[in-house]
C-alpha cells in the first residue's frame, strides 16, 4: 500500500477556484482502479493550506493516477495559484488494520 501526504499553500484570492478545480480531481481519483482513498482537507488553523491524503493499493495504481488526464489538467491550472512549492511525502505501508475508536 502506498500513502501520499501533500501540503499545498494556496494564494487566498485563488482559494475558492482551487477548491472547485480539485473537486474534479477528487471525483475522478476516488473512482479509479486501485485507489483506496483520496481526500483533500482544509487546515483548520490556516484556511489557505490544503492537505491531500492519497492511498493506493500499489505502485501501479499510483502511476495510473499520475497518468490520469484530470491529474495533469487540474494541476496545470492550480500550480500558478500556489504560494509555495508543494510539500509531500510518500509512505510505503507494509500492513494496516482498522482503527477501533
Amino acid at each position: 500500500m502506498i500513502v501520499l501526504r501533500v501540503k499545498l499553500d494556496v494564494q487566498k484570492e485563488h482559494l475558492a477556484e482551487t477548491i472547485e478545480l480539485f473537486k474534479i480531481l477528487v471525483k475522478a481519483s476516488r473512482s479509479a482502479e486501485g485507489t483506496i482513498a483520496y481526500d483533500i482537507c482544509q487546515d483548520i488553523l490556516c484556511d489557505t493550506t490544503l492537505i491531500v491524503t492519497e492511498v493506493y493499493e500499489d505502485e501501479e495504481a499510483l502511476q495510473r493516477h499520475f497518468a490520469m488526464p484530470e491529474f495533469g489538467e487540474v494541476l496545470g491550472k492550480v500550480e500558478p495559484f500556489l504560494s509555495a512549492k508543494p510539500d509531500g511525502t510518500i509512505f510505503n505501508v507494509e500492513s494496516s488494520k482498522p482503527l477501533d475508536l
